[in-house]
Order: C-alpha cells, then structure tokens, then sequence
C-alpha cells in the first residue's frame, strides 16, 4: 500500500516539476546588447533596456569596465568572457548604430556565462 501510495505521488509531480525547470540556453543566443553595470542598475527595465540602450552608454567607462552581457527576451542575462567583451567593444566601434543593438552570440554556455565565440549584430531587428 505504501508503495503504490508513494507510486502515485510521483506520478502526479514529475510532471509539475518538469514544467518548472527551465530549458536550459543552447548556443547560438539571440538578445539585446547589454552591459553589466546598466543591466543591474536598471534590471526593472527588463527587455526595454535593451530596445533603447544607446552605444554612448555602452561605451562610457563605468559600463564598458563592466563587462558586456546578452539579455534574452526571456529576461536572461548571459554575462561575456573577457573575449567577447573585446569583441563588443571593436564592434561598437565600428557600427554607427545607436539604439537597439539585438545580436547573436556563439558560445560555450556555463551556468549564467557566455565563452563568446562569435558575436554579431542583427540586421533589420
């Protein structure tokens, strides 16, 4: 009895627990430009802190010495290695965009961090 009691409880909530744990990010990732500093600070912003960021503040020197991460539009923020934060910042150099900066990023994903690989900007967002 106490078998089929504890059989049926786990029949009941694996499928609860299953809805609630998150699919894990996969390589290549696709969001908003972010930098670290702004992304904490304005964290009540969400997915609109990505839509109006400017490249100015990506570039002032509190947020560039942050570190550059992407925020998925699911509200996740994938903080960059110290490579692709020298990638982000030769790209900002070389785009005239000034606003809305979705990219993609390539990577090897560890828990909340990106190994960026690759990153580019999205045409036509």
């Amino acid at each position: 009895m106490r078998f089929a009691f504890v059989f049926v409880l786990m029949a009941v909530a694996a499928p609860l627990l299953a809805q609630e744990a998150k699919e894990p990010l996969k390589s290549p990732v696709r969001g908003y430009l972010v930098d670290r500093f702004c992304s904490r600070e304005r964290a009540k912003e969400g997915v609109k802190l990505g839509e109006i960021h400017t490249r100015m503040c990506l570039q002032m020197p509190p947020c560039e010495n942050s570190g550059y991460a992407v925020m998925t539009m699911d509200h996740e923020i994938l903080k960059f290695d110290a490579k692709g934060n020298e990638r982000v910042k030769k790209m900002l150099d070389k785009t005239v965009q000034n606003t809305n900066f979705v990219v993609m990023v390539w990577g090897k994903i560890d828990g909340d961090e990106i190994e960026v690989r690759k990153i580019e900007l999205v045409k036509n967002p």
